[in-house]
């Protein structure tokens, strides 16, 4: 178990949790499906699953293993949105923008660091997710991890900010925490492969800051479509049902920045 210094969250569950090939329980959500190969909530990294929105690419085979090599990104990746007007999501249905990070697949970053600011008009459901690192149309062939985090916010008793660090043993974190309507926050997200660690924090506007800190997978590795952010959450998603969109909410001054390295661990995805 690993509780970063300062630490006074929670940190629940065990095993590799993630949000594709899971059971939901296994982070928290109330589900009453037990079959953790249907609920997309608790991905295992030797049993990645394959996302049900998008098409399935021809398998193209495990890259070969090379142990002790590094195969950095070529370059570093700068994204920059909503800087002087902000993307407000509707209201009802699927509220979710989506941004390709990078295609170099197989290439390693070893940082993401993720920057915005929201504005919460309301909160609805028993949870709210409004961002998530992951990969699109993984091959079936890929048996390594192939999302990073995300973050939501349960909103019933007790309410929590939560924290979920993909591939990675115990990787979903939990903080108290009231996400307040009507108010603004500026989020501040990072994941670092090469530390070994990770963390998010939420700074209401004139308020406090909370934190969460934990663990990290040694790499970040871009395959099948390539390594995506998305903002906001699909509601059409039938595995989901406890998990309710950013509706009315406001995002801007969006900031990211990829930096290559690795890989950084014997966990990591072999080089190509």
């Amino acid at each position: 178990m690993l509780i970063a210094a300062g630490f006074t969250g929670e940190l629940v569950g065990g095993g590799d949790h993630g949000i594709d090939g899971g059971s939901a329980a296994d982070i928290g959500l109330d589900s009453p499906t037990p079959d953790r190969q249907r609920v997309e909530i608790g991905l295992k990294k030797d049993k990645p699953g394959i996302a049900p929105d998008v098409g399935q690419p021809p398998d193209v085979g495990q890259p070969p293993d090379a142990a002790g090599k590094t195969c950095p990104a070529s370059k570093t990746v700068t994204l920059s949105q909503w800087q002087t007007a902000g993307w407000k999501a509707p209201s009802s249905g699927t509220a979710q923008k989506e941004f390709l990070l990078s295609k170099e697949t197989y290439k390693h970053y070893q940082s993401l660091d993720l920057k915005f600011e929201m504005d919460v008009t309301t909160t609805q459901g028993d949870y709210n997710c409004f961002i998530e690192v992951r990969n699109r149309a993984v091959p079936k062939s890929w048996t390594h991890y192939w999302r990073y985090f995300a973050i939501c916010n349960k909103n019933k008793n007790p309410k929590k900010l939560t924290w979920i660090i993909f591939a990675t043993k115990n990787g979903y974190l939990t903080k108290s925490f009231v996400l307040k309507p009507k108010t603004t926050y500026k989020v501040h997200a990072r994941f670092d492969a090469k530390a070994g660690s990770a963390f998010v924090t939420l700074t209401e506007k004139g308020g406090a800051a909370t934190t969460i800190t934990g663990p990290a997978s040694s790499s970040i590795v871009p395959v099948g479509q390539g390594l995506k952010l998305l903002v906001g959450f699909d509601v059409k998603h039938p595995d989901y049902p406890t998990i309710t969109p950013p509706w009315g909410w406001t995002f801007r001054d969006l900031k990211v920045v990829m930096t290559p390295g690795g890989p950084f661990g014997p966990e990591a995805p072999p080089c190509p």
